[in-house]
């Protein structure tokens, strides 16, 4: 009986010994890493039919293996600004520039990002740094000159335009850039003809000017009694970001490889 104690017992001790001893290790871990591997793949495939928020969702899952986080990471806020969720881009390539402030694409990424979230000043200031930092690069230039058309700083646009000349001399795509900056300091042909129309309707008869004045006085204050106090009290609308037109944004051609 006791035999069998001790072989029932030296079964036991083997069996719980075997599992620890033939366990791959660290196989939790490695289980993990490829699952976010075939995360991966299905996102890059999405990426590739142009599916930017099904490959975000699965570079979101991708990214939860500690060994791919930034490389998933890079590529969910390239799924996000091609997919057009450009403030969650921002974030995360701040995120990222954040472990390496120096890497030009990550910057240029977050330049790009910040105007087409709305932020075109911000972006302007970032676009600026980096062609300071990088003057042999044209399209850098010509991006950061967009911007500044974009965000209505005409004559800094000139100065820039004028410089870009300089060092790449002229072609078609610095002729089509003076012409916006011609087009947005001109005011809007709705509003001449408008200012026309008024003037045009002006009464010849200062009697009949007096009359005019006199009735849009009346007219102000009456309107200055029947205003209501909520109205008075009532906080002004904020202003939406100013839209950027099509052909001034810049390109964003970032590669996965």
């Amino acid at each position: 009986m006791r035999k069998i104690s001790k072989f029932l017992l030296l079964l036991a001790v083997f069996l719980v010994l075997g599992e620890n001893c033939f366990a791959i290790p660290f196989e939790k871990k490695l289980r993990k890493e490829n699952e976010c591997a075939e995360y991966a793949a299905i996102a890059d495939a999405y990426y590739d039919q142009k599916n930017y928020r099904k490959a975000s969702e699965y570079y979101e899952k991708a990214r939860k293996a500690p060994k791919f986080y930034d490389a998933m990471t890079y590529k969910l806020a390239c799924s996000k600004a091609l997919g057009g969720e450009y403030a969650e881009a921002k974030d995360l390539f701040a995120e990222l520039l954040a472990k390496e402030p120096s890497n030009r694409t990550l910057r240029e990424s977050l330049a790009y990002s910040t105007v087409m979230s709305g932020e075109i000043e911000a972006g302007a200031d970032l676009y600026e740094s980096l062609a300071i930092e990088n003057p042999e690069d044209g399209n850098l230039l010509r991006n950061y000159i967009k911007v500044l058309i974009a965000s209505g700083q005409l004559e800094k646009a000139e100065q820039q335009l004028a410089e870009y000349e300089k060092l790449f001399s002229k072609d078609a795509d610095t002729e089509a850039l003076r012409n916006k900056i011609k087009a947005k300091a001109e005011p809007p042909k709705e509003e001449t003809a408008e200012a026309e129309t008024t003037s045009d309707s002006e009464p010849s008869d200062n009697e009949t000017a007096a009359d005019a004045k006199t009735e849009e006085k009346t007219a102000e204050v009456s309107a200055e009694k029947t205003e209501k106090p909520a109205e008075k009290n009532k906080e002004p609308e904020k202003a939406e970001p100013e839209e950027i037109e099509e052909d001034l944004i810049p390109d964003f051609t970032q590669d996965f490889d």
